[in-house]
């Protein structure tokens, strides 16, 4: 398979001591090269043979780096499992929420992707948008519905939609997350318009706070020490350079 490797890859212009951890289909996965994605298969090298360093097959990289007429080919020609997991147990849908793209999100979607499939972390795709501030691929993924369903109908739906209340291994939901990470409320309030519980307790017990009180409470702390620290160097400074009393006794 080295052989074949290396000739295919010196067909295409390409070192085969490129990416020496991939194989064939995920190097043309990875560059959008949909003509050496087939003649890879053609030759027989296995497209669900995962890379020894992080476990990826060729669809997470044709997410990742949004090929997505790779993506398309793979997902159509049913290569590989829409859900398929790396070692840490992202799915491609994990990569394309961190990746920002809706249109990668709902290609992956309509071919039976999972919505709310949980990685090792106990982290679902939408926490990559939440962690990105990705507002546009949160609101796709919360407004998925099944009309057959009567949960849905609820928007209670943990199976067709994002589960916004989901819980991390820190007991973290999206809006914990995006209370924590960013600077702004858009993506907190997008949330609770979206319908997520800011009465959900995280494993410290904290509830979510919206950045901006968060911003708030450390800027008064930090002025607060800072007045702190003030007042005690007044009075250092004064006590070592304050007058001396004078004497004004009567006996002199």
């Amino acid at each position: 398979m080295d052989t074949i490797r290396t000739e295919l890859l010196k067909q295409w212009g390409i070192s085969p001591g490129v990416d020496e951890n991939l194989l064939v289909p995920h190097i043309a996965a990875e560059r959008g090269d949909l003509n050496l994605f087939k003649e890879a298969l053609k030759v027989g090298l296995d497209p669900n043979q995962k890379d020894g360093e992080r476990g990826t097959l060729p669809l997470h990289w044709a997410v990742q780096k949004l090929s997505f007429e790779v993506a398309e080919y793979i997902l159509k020609e049913k290569i590989n499992d829409p859900n398929c997991r790396n070692f840490e147990g992202n799915t491609p849908l994990h990569y394309a929420t961190v990746k920002g793209s809706k249109r990668m999100s709902q290609l992956l979607v309509e071919h039976g992707a999972e919505v709310n499939a949980v990685n090792d972390s106990r982290q679902i795709p939408v926490f990559g948008a939440v962690f990105e501030r990705y507002d546009h691929v949160i609101e796709y993924l919360a407004s998925l519905s099944d009309p057959k369903c009567h949960a849905c109908k609820k928007k209670r739906c943990a199976i067709h939609r994002a589960d916004l209340d989901f819980t991390d291994e820190d007991g973290n939901t999206a809006l914990h997350l995006a209370g924590v990470h960013h600077w702004g409320n858009g993506t907190y309030n997008l949330l609770v318009q979206l319908g997520a519980d800011e009465t959900i307790k995280n494993k410290e017990g904290k509830y979510p706070v919206p950045p901006m009180k968060i911003v708030h409470k450390t800027v008064r702390e930090v002025l607060f020490g800072l007045v702190s620290v003030l007042v005690i160097i007044l009075a250092i400074w004064w006590g070592v350079n304050k007058p001396a009393e004078k004497d004004t006794g009567i006996y002199h």
